[in-house]
């Protein structure tokens, strides 16, 4: 059954109904003037009512289209061609954005002028009953227009907040290679705000058009009826680089000849990047921990007889002096050992609140003990989650190797969630800056290169990570970042 039908067999509407209505248009209709005017009177003594009305002539129009209204809601027929009227009278409301709640009103004051006649005239209730059911069904079908446009509505909204936050840019393009519409693009893709009818080359990025050698790509797509995929360019977007795939698919439609689909790829890569490594790490820190565990022991057993033998000799024996050398290197073999065990242990962190800056205080008095030479300084303040041990050690390592590097001020910078730890050393070369956290890696003479991927390794189990900021002639800067908090809001009924 059509909705139609279901609607006039639900309320009872019925060929003696139509008969009635139809006795009452000679009655309405040389009237129908003043009902229409004080209609539109009252619609337009409220605000948003009246402000889907451009000027006084669209008022003007629409009274117009009442009179004709209540002269086929009176007459009929009421076909299913009188239902799609009615339909696009209600879809028009809705574009115009006239709250459903005026509709209901406007359709209670005509109902009121209405009836007035029939009691006017002594007609019987039978006429108000017909006058009753046939506006019931209006008011049904203008709501239904209402909300399937508002889950038109609600589902584009939802669709164009998909399209508007996934990793990919679909263009399409005509014949004459100008763009006929396109989906929001990431940061730098298109080089201006403008696309819509644009050719492609001024659409995009130069650099895109270039690398990808777009144009030539897309005349082949297009004359072969095959698709075609450019795998990856490499280029510099929105002030970073970006690894692209290009997929450009030909269509036969009559607005447009080819869709092109810019997938961003950065982050996936990156991601199979930081896996890679991960595991490269994994397999370094296994094989490092068996050599320091196959190492350890000899040592520990050359270093007792070395001490044994050096204390045989005199003090002031020239052989005690070489075995006390040799006693150093043993030392610095043990020191290596203990950091590749360090760096290949699983780290575990007992994470809780911590505040910041009494960590950085902490770091600052105690780096600085008995140390004239530099000095260590904190600023600011912020809390955040974090093992308050390890952290410690992080920031400790930081602080020593800049000094280590030749800095002789060094500022600690706290934020919520934050750790700047920035000095005024010599900084790192940009060589060397992609290698930091490198394993073993390391420009100091003595340095087993251990220290910065272990404190890397210290974040990560906190959910944190360390990052090389900047770095220049005038110092370089380590940003420590954690997962920040609020500080806790003290209680001030509680006693001292």
């Amino acid at each position: 059954m059509h909705r139609f039908a279901e609607l006039k067999a639900y309320v009872g509407f019925d060929d003696d109904d139509i008969v009635r209505l139809q006795a009452l248009h000679p009655l309405v209709m040389p009237r129908v003037r003043p009902i229409v005017e004080r209609f539109y009177d009252i619609i337009l003594r409220f605000p948003a009512a009246a402000a889907v009305f451009a000027d006084v002539a669209q008022v003007e129009r629409q009274k117009v289209s009442l009179v004709a209204w209540i002269d086929r809601l009176l007459t009929g027929p009421f076909d299913l061609a009188y239902y799609e009227q009615r339909r696009r009278i209600g879809a028009v409301h809705v574009r115009v954005g006239l709250p459903s709640q005026y509709m209901f009103t406007a359709m209670n004051r005509l109902m009121e002028d209405l009836h007035a006649i029939v009691s006017e005239y002594g007609l019987d209730a039978a006429h108000g009953r017909a006058l009753r059911r046939i506006t019931d069904i209006e008011l049904a079908i203008m709501l239904g227009t209402y909300i399937d446009a508002r889950e038109k509505q609600g589902l584009e909204g939802l669709r164009d907040l998909l399209i508007s936050h996934l990793p990919t840019t679909v263009v399409l393009v005509d014949s004459d290679a100008r763009v006929v519409t396109a989906t929001t693009p990431f940061h730098g893709l298109f080089a201006g705000q403008s696309v819509d009818g644009m050719l492609l080359v001024e659409t995009l990025h130069p650099d895109v058009v270039e690398q990808a050698r777009l144009v030539t790509h897309l005349a082949r797509a297009v004359v072969s009826e095959r698709e075609v995929v450019i795998p990856r360019v490499d280029v510099h977007l929105g002030g970073r680089s970006h690894a692209l795939r290009i997929t450009i698919i030909p269509l036969k439609h009559p607005l447009a000849d080819a869709l092109i689909h810019i997938d961003d790829l950065t982050e996936t890569l990156a991601t199979e990047a930081r896996a890679k490594q991960a595991e490269h790490l994994a397999q370094l820190g296994t094989m490092a921990a068996s050599v320091a565990h196959e190492i350890r022991n000899p040592l520990a057993g050359i270093s007792g007889t070395v001490q044994v033998i050096a204390n045989s000799f005199g003090v002031d024996d020239e052989r005690r002096l070489a075995l006390g050398r040799v006693q150093q290197l043993i030392a610095r073999l043990g020191t290596l050992v203990g950091d590749l065990l360090n760096f290949a242990r699983p780290m575990t962190a007992s994470c809780h609140p911590v505040d910041l800056k009494a960590v950085a205080i902490g770091i600052a008095n105690d780096a600085g003990v008995g140390d004239a030479d530099h000095r260590a300084t904190v600023v600011g303040a912020g809390f955040a989650i974090a093992d308050s041990a390890l952290l410690a050690q992080v920031v400790l390592n930081l602080v020593q190797n800049a000094w280590q590097a030749g800095a002789v001020h060094v500022v600690i910078r706290v934020g919520a969630g934050s750790i700047d730890v920035v000095d005024d050393g010599p900084g790192i070369s940009t060589e060397h800056t992609a290698a930091v956290f490198e394993p073993f890696f390391t420009t100091k003479v003595r340095g087993t290169g251990l220290g910065l991927p272990t404190a890397k390794k210290m974040l990560e189990a906190m959910r944190g990570s360390l990052e090389l900021s900047s770095t220049s002639s005038s110092g370089t800067t380590f940003s420590v970042r954690l997962p920040a908090i609020l500080p806790p809001v003290s209680n001030p009924g509680a006693s001292s």
